[in-house]
């Protein structure tokens, strides 16, 4: 127990020792060492040495002491950055030409962050409770980096080798606060929904009463007044505040994470569809790391391109003709293994135009995630989009435009045609 004690002391961490002084330090954070029992007094003038060396603490005068108000919290932080970059440094056991730089974390809510693509290294759960989910991506750059993404559940989105890219958020204000600003600063700082109205006749209620919402997130967070006339008081410098908001929002929202590709580099190698390696840009200077084997997995792919006949295998980009066809493959392979579930043949999607039927499921393809369309006859496969979930089962009409699909919902029935 004494040795835990002693190695405590100059711990970059939290501790037994801080909960102790923090007590005694009341809440003016002032110390006086004849307050500490005898027996451990040696033990907390140490400890204050090095909060003194961390800026967490200063010395007043003989036996005096004054903690930094926030020391604590300070302690915490460092504590767990610690642990994280242990943990890094276990995941990059073994492997070469990578590095560990003062940005290796990840900070979802700066805006002026760096974008992170890589590979899924390492993933797990974090945290006291062990309930939040982390990802340890390894960059193009040969830089890792590591990104808390969010509850336990996020870890369900994301498979080890999966192809990501990790964005700064964007803190902005939206257009619905530009909008609401500008009727503000018109009706002496004051909106409503009459007002917005008034401003734009052609506005639905739906999209006033979005406008609503929004100051109604804000307000529960003090930036904005509502009085008892439904009228909103917005402050001169609302945009800032929005800002604000956003800052404090990014750090408890999910982070921005892009997956462009579930499948590794070897996998993606030999993959008959449109895969992360046709789109990646080639490794600028000399790759290290992550970086490395993508270049030679590039190699690979395009020799692979050659055997099939999709292109020469000194062509570094694939057209979008290559691309289509490529695609073509990919949906034709998953039409005659689903045919054989469903029943029916499978009819390729048009380029532009409508696609009619039942949603009946989405399916994951090398080229992407994609929605089954099933008709009476026949059943189709087109680009995926999360709208689809809520009309699954049920009738469906899109129109196709440039490989992209618009969607409405329909009433639930059996396929059609």
């Amino acid at each position: 127990q004494e040795r835990k004690l002693h190695a405590e002391a100059t711990a970059e961490r939290l501790t037994r020792i801080d909960q102790f002084l923090d007590r005694q330090a009341g809440e003016d954070h002032l110390l006086e060492m004849k307050d500490s029992p005898a027996r451990y007094r040696t033990l907390h003038a140490a400890r204050l040495r090095t909060l003194e060396r961390l800026g967490l603490a200063e010395k007043l005068g003989a036996g005096h002491w004054q903690l930094d108000a926030k020391f604590k919290a300070t302690l915490k932080l460092l504590g767990e950055r610690g642990d994280i970059i242990k943990t890094m440094n276990r995941a990059l056991a073994g492997t070469s030409g990578r590095r560990l730089d003062t940005d290796a974390i990840f900070d979802r809510s700066d805006p002026d962050g760096r974008k992170v693509t890589g590979s899924v290294l390492q993933m797990g759960l974090t945290g006291e409770s062990h309930d939040r989910a982390y990802a340890i991506i390894d960059g193009l750059d040969g830089r890792a980096v590591y990104a808390e993404l969010g509850g336990a559940e996020q870890l369900a989105e994301i498979r080890r080798g999966a192809i990501v890219t990790l964005s700064p958020p964007d803190l902005e204000p939206k257009r619905s606060d530009v909008a609401i600003d500008r009727i503000a600063q018109k009706n002496g700082g004051a909106y409503s929904a009459g007002l917005h109205q008034t401003d734009d006749p052609r506005a639905s209620p739906e999209f006033i009463t979005a406008h609503v919402r929004r100051l109604e997130a804000l307000r529960r967070q003090g930036h904005v007044e509502r009085s008892v006339d439904a009228n909103w008081n917005i402050p001169e410098d609302y945009l800032a505040k929005v800002r604000v908001y956003e800052r404090t929002q990014a750090r408890i929202r999910s982070v921005a994470m892009l997956v462009h590709s579930e499948m590794g580099l070897a996998e993606q190698t030999h993959a008959l569809g449109v895969t992360w390696l046709d789109e990646a840009p080639t490794p600028i200077g000399v790759p290290l790391g992550f970086g490395r084997e993508v270049m030679d997995a590039q190699l690979k792919r395009r020799l692979f391109l050659a055997e099939i006949g999709i292109a020469a295998n000194d062509v570094k980009a694939l057209t979008p003709a290559q691309k289509s066809e490529l695609l073509r493959r990919d949906l034709a392979h998953a039409g005659r293994t689903l045919s054989e579930e469903i029943g029916k043949p499978y009819s390729p999607a048009p380029a532009r135009g409508h696609v009619d039927g039942v949603y009946r499921e989405p399916v994951s393809r090398v080229s992407g995630k994609f929605a089954v369309i099933e008709r009476t006859q026949d059943f189709t496969i087109v680009p995926w989009r999360d709208v689809l979930e809520r009309s699954r089962g049920m009738s469906v009409s899109g129109v196709m435009r440039g490989g992209v699909a618009s969607w409405t919902q329909g009433r639930k029935l059996g396929p059609e045609r």
